[in-house]
């Protein structure tokens, strides 16, 4: 995906080179890339205590980087991973709204992005194409698309509580077998 963004933005590429040693401790070991006086923008899927992207961001200030942007999918912000992030060499951290983020979890460098658009343009396409079939077929797609929505919405309901328990199932689902689930 990272040389997919580098071709996108017209960029190099550069990777952090890390290694956990236990559960709950990340080591940057190297910088592979040129970030030599330029700007920086790296991405991860979470940000739980914010010491990987810290550590990542340091390794590139060391590597001599301009300006250093981070951005990732889902904000779990432990305790203390504000104050990490605030005192690190990252200009802003964009993330989305896939897990709720609580003021007392929000800080200037912080900039939180809704994927409601992102829902409501897949559910148009599942019922766009469901305009292509015959009345039957699609009342039978319908209805197998309403009882999936109520089960998401129950679903997204009950973990959004506790925004450790959804991380948890969202990193579950990240680590099923695609071809397992059910085409809908």
């Amino acid at each position: 995906m990272a040389r997919a963004y580098a071709k996108r933005l017209g960029a190099e590429l550069a990777l952090v080179d890390k290694r956990r040693p236990r559960a709950d401790a990340v080591e940057v070991m190297n910088i592979i890339g040129d970030v030599e006086g330029k700007t920086v923008i790296f991405f991860d899927d979470i940000i739980s205590t914010g010491r990987t992207l810290c550590q990542a961001a340091e390794a590139m200030r060391a590597n001599g980087a301009r300006d250093i942007y981070a951005g990732a999918t889902h904000a779990v912000l432990a305790d203390g991973a504000a104050d990490r992030i605030l005192a690190s060499p990252i200009r802003e951290v964009v993330v989305t709204d896939t897990l709720p983020i609580g003021d007392e979890q929000r800080f200037d460098k912080l900039t939180v992005l809704s994927i409601a658009p992102l829902l409501a343009r897949a559910i148009r396409e599942v019922f766009d194409d469901a305009g292509r079939l015959q009345p039957s077929e699609r009342r039978s797609l319908e209805d197998k698309h309403a009882r999936s929505l109520e089960q998401l919405s129950a679903s997204i309901a009950h973990e959004i509580r506790n925004p450790i328990t959804a991380a948890k199932s969202l990193v579950q689902q990240m680590g099923e077998d695609p071809s397992s689930r059910e085409n809908v």
